[in-house]
């Protein structure tokens, strides 16, 4: 599954068999993936979490993520927390 923000594509996979691992189809779908966006003019291609070898394989960039957690109360200005 792939979706499109502007030039910044993201890639989500739904399903995993074991039995088929041999096959490498992750990194097949992938590749496919990842060139017909290229050829669409999409600039970036968010693989998900984890770091599956496939992706590095196509060249991936490990980047951090961050959860931003935002809590207000009536007697306390807004909190933030960052969780990296």
């Amino acid at each position: 599954v792939c979706y499109e923000v502007g030039h910044h594509s993201y890639g989500e996979i739904i399903a995993y068999d074991e039995s088929y691992s041999d096959y490498r189809l992750a990194l097949i779908c992938a590749f496919s993936i990842i060139k017909k966006l290229i050829q669409r003019g999409s600039r970036t291609f968010h693989m998900g979490f984890g770091e599956s070898e496939y992706k590095f394989r196509l060249g991936g960039i490990r980047k951090s993520v961050y959860t931003v957690s935002v809590f207000r109360n009536k007697s306390y200005k807004t909190i933030a927390y960052v969780h990296p």
